[in-house]
C-alpha cells in the first residue's frame, strides 16, 4: 500500500471544493445564504445599538484584563518562590548594567583625557608622570592550550 499523495488529486479536490463554494451563491442554496446573511447582519446591527450588550461586553473585557493582571502577579510570585528570575528582576539587572556602562564610559573618558595630558607633558613639560617609564601594553593570551 502506497502512502504517497497524488498532488494532481489534491489540486482537483481543491478546485472542486472551491467550485462547490461558488455554486452556493447560485440557485436555491445561494438564496438561502443571502437570506441568512441579511438576517445575521440585522441581528448584528441590533446588538451594536444595544447599550446593555455593549456594557456587558465592556465589563467582560475589563474582567478579562483584571484576570490577566492577577495571573501575571501569581506567576511572578511563583517564579520568586522557585528562585527563578522574573521579568522585573531582569529589567532591574539591565538598568544596573546600563548605569555601570555609563559610569565606566565616563571614567574611561577621564583616563583618556589624563593620558593625553601626560603625552603632551612628555613633549614639553618635565613632570614626574612624564618621566616615569611607560609600561608595554599587555599581550592578549592566545586560546591555544
Amino acid at each position: 500500500m502506497s502512502t504517497r499523495i497524488d498532488s494532481n488529486g489534491l489540486k482537483n479536490a481543491w478546485t472542486e471544493w472551491m467550485a462547490g463554494l461558488g455554486n452556493l451563491t447560485q440557485g436555491p442554496a445561494g438564496q438561502v445564504y443571502k437570506e441568512w446573511e441579511a438576517w445575521f447582519g440585522a441581528q448584528f446591527e441590533k446588538l451594536a445599538k444595544n447599550e446593555t450588550f455593549l456594557g456587558q461586553t465592556a465589563k467582560s473585557m475589563e474582567n478579562s484584563f483584571l484576570l490577566k493582571s492577577q495571573f501575571d502577579r501569581m506567576m511572578e510570585t511563583s517564579a520568586r518562590a522557585m528562585r527563578m528570575p522574573t521579568a522585573g528582576d531582569i529589567e532591574s539587572v539591565h538598568k544596573r548594567l546600563d548605569e555601570m556602562e555609563r559610569r565606566l564610559d565616563a571614567v574611561l573618558a577621564k583616563l583618556e583625557k589624563q593620558a593625553a595630558k601626560a603625552d603632551a607633558g612628555e613633549t614639553g613639560e618635565g613632570t614626574k608622570a612624564a618621566k616615569a617609564p611607560r609600561r608595554a601594553p599587555a599581550k592578549a593570551e592566545s586560546g591555544e592550550g
